[in-house]
């Protein structure tokens, strides 16, 4: 792990030594997917989860203008649905190792399944 990021490893288990090579993996599929579509891995991904219902909403961070153009471009990328059914493949739920955050099991691990159980 990048010493930039050994302060996330107690409290984001996706970032743990045992868990880091196999959801970089992960990400390197979406990252030739974007290079194929003309746009960066964070656009693509913006693009998908903007397009994953109406109950969906992509909360993108930055604190950089140029990143803020970047992710408003996002939204003008065209996916179709095969595209986001190859992009869903690639990255699994099931295929994401370690929990999103210390102390969490399974049931912790998605939006849906945390406003599901009231949390």
């Amino acid at each position: 792990m990048p010493p930039s990021h050994t302060h996330l490893k107690p409290r984001y288990p996706r970032f743990a030594p045992e868990n880091i090579a196999k959801n970089a993996a992960l990400v390197e599929g979406v990252k030739r997917i974007a290079e194929e579509k003309g746009c960066t891995a964070a656009q693509l991904s913006l693009a998908w989860v903007s397009r994953q219902g109406l109950d969906v909403v992509p909360i993108p961070g930055t604190t950089k203008l140029p990143h803020l153009d970047d992710n408003i471009a996002a939204m003008e990328i065209p996916l179709t649905r095969d595209e986001l059914d190859i992009i869903a493949s690639v990255v699994k739920a099931e295929d994401v190792q370690g929990n999103r955050y210390a102390g969490g099991g399974p049931e912790h691990n998605t939006f849906r399944a945390q406003m599901a159980s009231g949390l």
